[in-house]
């Protein structure tokens, strides 16, 4: 599913992230975060980044509409950042979103 969201989702960006989204019917809304090594060539700091977004999205997705596949691609700019800048700016997007 992540593959078809990458490729034929569409798309919204912000400072530190890049939100790609697909309809995939009435099944609840779901979701993927991904960092990639050009976000940071450890493998801590990478899983670390993925546990916050995880925990933002699982949180902002309780009202969110059915039927969407949502990936969450973390852009190198949200390592620096701490959890508060990072919440505000995923809940802005997905808000979009919806």
């Amino acid at each position: 599913m992540t593959k078809d969201a990458l490729k034929k989702g569409k798309a919204v960006s912000s400072d530190f992230f890049y939100v790609k989204f697909i309809p995939t019917g009435d099944v609840p809304t779901r979701f993927s975060v991904v960092a990639g090594l050009k976000v940071s060539k450890k493998a801590v700091i990478r899983n670390k980044i993925k546990r916050r977004v995880r925990e933002i999205a699982r949180t902002n997705i309780f009202g969110a509409e059915r039927g969407y596949f949502i990936a969450i691609i973390v852009k190198p700019s949200a390592v620096s950042k701490d959890f508060l800048f990072l919440k505000k700016d995923l809940a802005e997007i997905l808000r979009k979103i919806k």
